[in-house]
C-alpha cells in the first residue's frame, strides 16, 4: 500500500521537523541495503538488521548504506536514529522539493543533490541526499539512480582507490558521479538539437518552433541544478569540517572543474538553440520572399 504524499501546501502548515513524505512517490517499496567493507573484505548486506547499521557506525571498516524511496517516514526514522540524524535532516531527506545545499554537523555533512533524468515530459531532476560520516556513507534516493550504481560496483569490485581511502573519497565519488550524469544528459541534449538543426535546414514548419523552445526550457533547468551543484562543490572544497581530510581536496576541487564545464556546455547548447531560432525566422523570411515575388508577377501578368 503507497504512503500518504504531502504538498508542498500541506508541509506548510506543520511544525519544523515534522516528518511527512513531500513530493512524488517513485517506487511502490522502500528498499534498504549496505557494504560492509575495508580493502581486503567485503561484506554485502540486503535488508540489513538494526544491529548491521549499528555495526556499520562503529566498526573500524567502511559502510555504505543505500535507501531507494524516501517516503516512509519510519524508514528514515529508524536510519536516523542509528546514526543520530537531526530532526531537520530527516524532514529534508522526506521532502524531495529542497535545493542542493551542504549543511555541516558536528558528526557528519548532510549534502542534497539533483540527478538529471530526460523522460517524455521533459526533465526531471531526482533528488538525492547524502549523510557523510566518519567511516560512513548513508545515501537516500528517489528511485534507483545510474550515479549511485556506479559507485556502488566500484565498491564491490574494489579496484583503485574507493577501498584503500576514507568515508570522504567515498563521498567525494558520489558526488562527482552525479556531476559526471549531468555529462550523459549533456550528451543525450546535444544529439537532439542536432537532429533539430538537420530538420531547419530540410523540412523547417510550426512544430519546429515548439521544439526549440521546449528544449531552451530543458536547458535552462538543467543550467540552473548544474549552477547549484557547483556551488556545493564549492562549498564542500572550501569546508573545514574535520571529516574531509586534505588528501581529497584536490578530487573536490576537480568536481567543482567538473560543474564548472558543465555550465558552460549547457551555454553552448544554449547558442546553438539561438541560432537555430534565427535560421528557422530567416528560413519564413526567405519563404515569405519567394510567395511576394511570385503574387508580384501575378498581379503584372492580369
Amino acid at each position: 500500500m503507497d504512503e500518504q504524499v504531502y504538498s508542498m501546501a500541506d508541509k506548510a502548515a506543520m511544525a519544523p521537523g515534522v516528518l511527512v513524505p513531500v513530493g512524488e512517490q517513485r517506487v511502490a517499496q522502500v528498499k534498504i541495503s549496505g557494504l560492509h567493507f575495508d580493502q581486503q573484505a567485503l561484506e554485502i548486506l540486503e535488508n540489513p538488521s538494526d544491529d548491521d547499521l549499528v555495526k556499520g557506525r562503529d566498526s573500524d571498516r567502511l559502510s555504505w548504506f543505500k535507501v531507494i524511496g524516501v517516503h516512509d517516514p519510519e524508514v528514515i526514522q529508524r536510519v536516523g536514529r542509528v546514526y543520530n540524524l537531526h530532526p531537520l535532516v530527516m524532514e529534508d531527506i522526506l521532502n524531495t522539493h529542497q535545493r542542493p545545499k551542504l549543511e555541516d554537523y558536528d558528526d557528519y555533512l548532510f549534502i542534497v543533490l539533483k540527478i538529471p533524468r530526460l523522460v517524455e515530459e521533459g526533465l526531471r531532476l531526482e533528488q538525492i541526499s547524502l549523510v557523510a560520516g566518519e567511516g560512513y556513507l548513508l545515501v537516500f534516493c528517489e528511485d534507483e539512480a545510474k550515479a549511485v550504481e556506479m559507485v556502488e560496483e566500484r565498491i564491490i569490485r574494489g579496484k583503485g582507490r574507493i577501498r584503500r581511502m576514507g568515508a570522504d573519497y567515498l563521498n567525494y565519488a558520489l558526488v562527482d558521479a552525479v556531476v559526471d550524469n549531468f555529462f550523459s544528459v549533456l550528451e543525450e541534449i546535444s544529439d537532439y538539437v542536432e537532429s533539430l538543426e538537420e530538420k531547419v535546414l530540410d523540412d523547417p514548419d510550426k512544430e519546429l518552433i515548439s521544439m526549440i523552445h521546449n528544449m531552451r526550457h530543458i536547458i535552462r533547468k538543467l543550467r540552473k541544478a548544474a549552477w547549484s551543484t557547483r556551488d556545493v562543490a564549492d562549498s564542500l572544497y572550501k569546508s573545514e569540517s574535520p571529516f574531509l581530510k586534505e588528501k581529497t581536496m584536490p578530487y573536490l576541487r576537480d568536481v567543482y572543474d567538473h560543474a564548472i564545464q558543465v555550465i558552460e556546455a549547457a551555454d553552448g547548447l544554449k547558442d546553438r538553440l539561438a541560432g537555430l531560432l534565427d535560421i528557422y525566422q530567416n528560413s519564413l523570411a526567405n519563404r515569405m520572399n519567394e510567395v511576394m515575388k511570385v503574387l508580384t508577377i501575378i498581379a503584372t501578368l492580369f
